[in-house]
């Protein structure tokens, strides 16, 4: 590990991923694929351009690979930083927010050593630097909660992105075409023992049924002889709801000509 300077340990961000997403936000804004100094990029955050605040963020977003080095005294926004920015569908979001937080050293050594990193709390995290020997006690609980909260905001980035797919899921299929709920008759054991037409189960059936009406059919369960008995019937019904329709556009012409006969 880097180590910045004795007695402090290793070299870690000093705040979270959330913090420095919107930091380098506000960089881009301002430069986007331009160079700039150190001091104009603390001076996009906020800060004085030679202020120790201005020091430790821009060395903080270099380590989570948002900031680059370009020549001498100058930085730039990297891909990495326009992926979190700008990524072209949740997924790479996801992605590029979780590669940002693998780019910290003690980071990625961190979540090789927890399988389920997002389960993991300040007290575990902050007790597994102390055995590595090379933390003090402060910067220890310091590394422990930045990367607490940085696994919260990749957690917060993931579900976000679970809630974008299932509104896109729910767009794909508005835009297949319109869809009524299923019909789902309560049929009573005589009914479905002799399959007798029930007059309710029909008129409630044609009274949401047309020519332009789609059906969709749900099924929980195995198929016998009386659940496919039932699903006749549905179309059997729908077929004479078409066959109505069709019949009722035919007579409305002769009928619109026998008034004006009259």
């Amino acid at each position: 590990m880097e180590t910045r300077r004795r007695g402090r340990g290793p070299s870690s961000p000093s705040f979270g991923l959330e913090q420095a997403v919107q930091a380098i936000s506000k960089i881009e804004r301002l430069y986007s694929k331009n160079t700039m100094t150190r001091g104009e990029a603390g001076s996009a955050m906020g800060f004085s351009g030679s202020s120790g605040h201005t020091k430790r963020w821009v060395a903080t977003l270099s380590q989570f690979g948002l900031l680059e080095r370009r020549g001498t005294g100058s930085v730039g926004v990297t891909d990495l930083a326009k992926r979190v920015l700008f990524p072209t569908s949740s997924e790479e979001k996801v992605s590029a927010v979780t590669e940002v937080l693998t780019r910290p050293r003690v980071f990625e050594e961190l979540l090789g050593s927890f399988p389920n990193p997002e389960l993991v709390t300040q007290e575990v995290v902050n007790a597994r630097l102390r055995r590595d020997g090379s933390f003090t006690e402060a910067s220890a609980r310091s590394t422990a909660k930045v990367f607490v909260d940085s696994i919260t905001y990749l957690e917060t980035v993931k579900e976000d992105a679970q809630v974008d797919g299932v509104e896109e899921s729910g767009a794909e299929d508005q835009r297949v075409g319109p869809l009524v709920e299923p019909i789902q008759p309560e049929l009573d054991s005589s009914e479905q023992s002799d399959t007798k037409e029930s007059e309710g189960f029909k008129e409630l059936c044609l009274a949401q049924l047309g020519p332009d009406t789609s059906v969709r059919i749900l099924v929980n369960g195995p198929l016998g002889p009386n659940e496919f008995t039932i699903l006749l019937r549905i179309l059997e019904v729908q077929q004479e709801a078409l066959i109505g329709a069709s019949d009722n556009s035919q007579q409305a012409p002769h009928q619109s000509e026998a008034r004006g006969a009259e």
